[in-house]
């Protein structure tokens, strides 16, 4: 069924264009569509890639305050596909936050029912996937590195909701004034990205993960960035996730593990051409973690060249517990081409416990 349906999703992508946040509105209703595609090219020794992302998000309303979510996504990565190694650079860290090792048909990222209490406090209960909750900021939602869009720290470490794949989860988000948010997600500690055990909830067996944030947000006005801080703990019992450059390994035994992070997102210059500083950390204790220490820092630009055009420059580091780290900074520019259409070239270097390796991205979407 997958290799049939990505053999159409292929002839669909001919060119590089990504459609990107569709929406459609009808008597409270809304439907999505993101549909993203990616070249990725190492220079070094020649191996190029082609992925392709699709993201379908469904809500309606259901009864006074509540609102049913669906939302499933699906990747293709071509070199799969033909029967290549998954990547053109196995970096610890993934390049890239839409890179899969594995072809993923679609699959749940966001199920259930978000009911607002108040105005201002809300719970959901269903399936949920935490990048977007807690690590997706205006900052750093540019940068197309994976370490953007969830910390190493964790992703290495946890089998918790984390792109491609979700979890059962009780998600609590309020406002405690107009600049303060709180959140809270219990999730069920086994992530997958399948149908029949994306659903589960067995804490006794799979383990739980907990995670906590408190973040400010200061008002900006148009044009201009807005300051975001934030804070965050990710605590429980989940099953000891391993990582080695690529090679994935589960072990059965769960321990109690935590982890802390923090991000933020600075406004350093307003006007015609806003400036904004981003810096993010996370720490794991090295004794049960194989990623135990990740910071990173940059830059981001807007109003260049045109207007709503914004540059990019970052460096990160991750160490790990065997000794390795890595190190990478990443140049990129997203340029809106005309309406709704914005292509995204960018440059990756890195160097990886003493190796240098270089990747160039081109990524583009069509936002209607």
């Amino acid at each position: 069924m997958s290799r049939s349906f990505f053999r159409t999703m292929n002839l669909f992508f001919i060119l590089p264009i990504a459609v990107s946040s569709y929406t459609e509105e009808d008597h409270n209703s809304k439907i999505a569509v993101s549909l993203t595609t990616e070249g990725s090219w190492n220079p070094v020794d020649g191996k190029a890639n082609w992925e392709n992302y699709v993201n379908v998000n469904v809500q309606t309303r259901l009864w006074k305050g509540a609102m049913a979510q669906v939302g499933i996504l699906a990747s293709q990565n071509t070199r799969i596909g033909r029967g290549k190694s998954w990547t053109v650079l196995d970096d610890p860290q993934s390049f890239s936050n839409i890179q899969t090792d594995k072809q993923v048909p679609f699959s749940p990222a966001l199920v259930g029912i978000t009911q607002h209490i108040t105005d201002r406090f809300s719970v959901f209960v269903g399936v949920r996937n935490m990048n977007g909750d807690y690590f997706t900021t205006p900052f750093t939602g540019l940068f197309i590195n994976s370490s953007y869009g969830i910390f190493p720290t964790i992703a290495d470490n946890w089998n918790i909701a984390n792109y491609p794949e979700a979890s059962f989860c009780l998600h609590f988000e309020g406002n405690i004034s107009d600049h303060i948010t709180l959140k809270n997600s219990f999730y069920n500690g086994r992530a997958s990205n399948h149908w029949n055990e994306t659903f589960r909830f067995r804490p006794s067996k799979d383990g739980w993960a907990d995670v906590f944030e408190i973040g400010y947000a200061t008002s900006s006005k148009t044009g201009n960035f807005a300051g975001e801080y934030h804070l965050g703990v990710v605590s429980g019992y989940t099953p000891h996730k391993s990582i080695d450059y690529g090679n994935c390994r589960y072990y059965n035994s769960k321990f109690f593990n935590w982890s802390i992070y923090s991000l933020i997102e600075q406004p350093l210059f307003s006007g015609r051409h806003p400036l904004g500083l981003l810096v993010e950390g996370g720490y794991a204790p090295k004794h049960k973690n194989d990623t135990y220490l990740y910071i990173a820092a940059g830059i981001v630009w807007a109003n260049l060249l045109r207007q709503n055009d914004v540059f990019g420059l970052s460096i990160n580091r991750s160490l790990y517990r065997g000794g390795e780290n890595e190190n990478c900074m990443e140049l990129t520019y997203s340029l809106p081409v005309m309406s709704h259409f914005t292509v995204q070239p960018a440059m990756q270097f890195f160097c990886i416990t003493g190796e240098s390796h270089i990747v160039a991205l081109l990524r583009a979407r069509i936002d209607l």
